[in-house]
């Protein structure tokens, strides 16, 4: 017998051993298969019903017995006018992630049959608006209509309510709509997604947001252009029309909005251009009066068909509405010099964290054996690092702003004409090697742009971030003349951890991705703190792996590292003021 088989096995004398618990204690009755019928979806595959007003249904999944049991009502008479009612009836007691005793399925069913119990009876006697509007998402789906397109929203999650725009495109089996503030948002969109196409190719459309001070409950969800159209006014106030937009020439799309306490609800409703025969009907070809054209456009014939929203706005990918630092994030601008390992690994964290813009540098391409820590794959072998690495960016993310990619090593004669230092927020120096790194900081002393310089030491096991602000310490303040940090957190020897290649002048120190992410994750980290916080002054951050992962890459922390931090033998994250002290070729002394 199989393991898989002793499990099966296992499960079946558990649901049976309920089976019986259930009849004995409760009075149960089996569900025949056509009763689980309807739950197969779901993976239901036991059930039993228990008596009671009204009778509740206890039904097993295939999860049983590592997750709960689900109840449900014996229809769906009361979805959508009790909360926590889903469809066939199946009542949300539980949420999904939570853990219970899978060695006591008896004793689950008991608790989760009481609070089920308790959940009707509530359902009876209390006002559902509070509910029905603070999980408006979950209830609004519930009410979708069949053949309304797919909805995807780039709207900013606020009021008021106003006109925006939309794409409307079309895959095998659904239409579908993007919706953003402006054309330029659209398009940006649309090229990141689908890669450039020509702008006159596309057209756009007016659509509708109306913004509401709460969300709708139930009730009051709109079913014909009429409710559509008392919602814009009422929202919109008597300064503006939106009510046009529902005219008989178009089909019309509406994003309906409201704030919660856990952030923000959207849900959309398309209205179908009207029958222009019937519209016509009566009347001469061309000559339909205006007036009862307007009657017809929000007339119960035609309908609004609820759909579900996908918000793809940077608010709600980055944080779900709970980041605070996202607006800001979202506006600023950062210029990536290096996009290696390193750099690049940075980059997508930052745009993973929400940034808004980026602008890359690199000469290099990325040769097969980068792909091992590079966040590039083989799909981009032999492209430019700066070109493909905005590729991956704009696709995974196409709600950036923009990415502008320039395949150019940062020499003498690339330095002084950078675009973009007008518009940063911060320059990320990456290349790692000390003749770009100076020449990079060196530069900077002319930017009104704060520079932070980032590389690791051998093997990965310590990284460093320097932060310098106009008008400040310089780079060089914290090396020598040759390039040698004055601080190094790990001594290793150097000999022994560089390992050559069949090629004149090969080498490379042996690490993976693994440890990159560490790193990366530190340096990122770092350029996040930056940009949502004005630094006070120059700084330089340090993280040092642990001693036990220092003592495989036969390496330990520097005396000077132990000297200035106490950070014990786990792996350390400090920082201090750059250079204090120091005496810098180009600054002078520093106090």
């Amino acid at each position: 017998m199989t393991a898989q088989d002793g499990f099966s096995e296992t499960r079946s004398d558990l649901a049976n051993a309920l089976g019986t618990f259930l009849i004995a204690d409760y009075g149960a009755k089996s569900l025949s298969e056509g009763d689980l019928k309807p739950y197969h979806r779901h993976g239901v595959d036991y059930g039993w019903r228990l008596p009671g007003d009204p009778p509740l249904r206890l039904l097993l999944d295939r999860a049983f017995p590592y997750r709960p049991p689900r109840i449900a009502l014996e229809d769906e008479a009361f979805l959508l006018v009790w909360p926590h009612v889903e469809r066939l009836g199946l009542l949300c007691v539980y949420p999904a992630e939570t853990n219970i005793d899978a060695l006591s399925p008896d004793q689950v069913a008991v608790h989760l049959i009481d609070e089920a119990r308790a959940l009707v009876a509530r359902s009876k006697s209390e006002n559902h608006d509070a509910a029905f509007r603070q999980e408006f998402q979950s209830y609004w789906s519930l009410a979708t209509d069949q053949g309304a397109p797919i909805y995807r929203s780039l709207v900013r999650p606020h009021g008021p309510t106003r006109r925006i725009r939309a794409w409307r495109g079309q895959n095998k089996t659904s239409l579908i709509r993007v919706l953003g503030e402006t054309d330029d948002a659209l398009c940006n969109w649309l090229d990141h997604a689908n890669g450039p196409a020509p702008r006159e190719g596309w057209k756009l459309y007016d659509a509708v947001l109306v913004w509401l001070d709460t969300p709708l409950i139930p009730d009051a969800y709109p079913v014909h252009a009429s409710d559509v159209e008392a919602l814009i006014r009422e929202s919109a106030g008597r300064d503006r029309d939106y009510a046009p937009l529902l005219d008989v020439s178009q089909t019309t799309d509406v994003l309906i909005g409201a704030p919660v306490e856990t952030g923000v609800c959207f849900g959309a409703v398309y209205i179908e251009r009207p029958d222009q025969k019937k519209l016509q009907k009566g009347f001469r070809p061309g000559h339909v009066p205006a007036a009862h054209a307007k009657r017809y456009a929000t007339s119960p014939a035609r309908q609004a068909k609820k759909a579900i929203v996908d918000r793809i706005d940077p608010a709600w990918v980055h944080g779900r509405d709970h980041d605070g630092d996202i607006g800001q994030l979202e506006s600023s601008s950062v210029l990536v010099i290096g996009c290696g390992a390193l750099g690049a690994s940075v980059a997508v964290l930052l745009a993973q964290a929400g940034l808004g813009h980026f602008t890359l540098y690199d000469g290099q391409y990325l040769d097969r054996t980068n792909t091992s820590r590079h966040p590039l794959g083989a799909d981009y072998v032999d492209q430019n690092k700066a070109k493909a690495l905005a590729k991956h960016l704009t696709k995974r993310f196409p709600h950036l702003r923009g990415v502008d990619d320039h395949d150019a090593h940062v020499d003498i004669r690339v330095i002084d004409k950078l675009p973009s230092l007008d518009s940063a927020d911060l320059v990320i120096s990456a290349t790692g090697e000390w003749a770009s790194m100076s020449l990079i900081a060196d530069a900077a002393r002319s930017w009104d742009v704060p520079l932070q310089t980032i590389w690791h030491e051998p093997q990965a096991l310590a990284a460093h971030s320097v932060l310098t602000l106009p008008n400040g310490a310089c780079l060089r303040c914290g090396f020598d003349r040759l390039g040698k940090p004055l601080l190094e957190a790990t001594l290793q020897d150097e000999t022994a951890v560089w390992r050559r290649i069949p090629a004149c002048g090969g080498a490379f120190t042996p690490y993976g991705a693994a440890q990159l992410a560490f790193t990366s994750g530190f340096c990122a980290s770092e350029a996040l703190k930056h940009l949502t916080a004005t630094p006070a002054g120059a700084r330089h951050s340090i993280w040092v792996a642990s001693d036990e992962v220092l003592a495989a890459g036969n390496a330990e922390r520097t005396a000077a590292f132990k000297s200035e931090f106490d950070s014990g033998p786990h792996g350390a994250r400090v920082s201090r003021p750059w250079a204090l002290g120091a005496e810098c070729p180009l600054c002078g002394p520093h106090v």
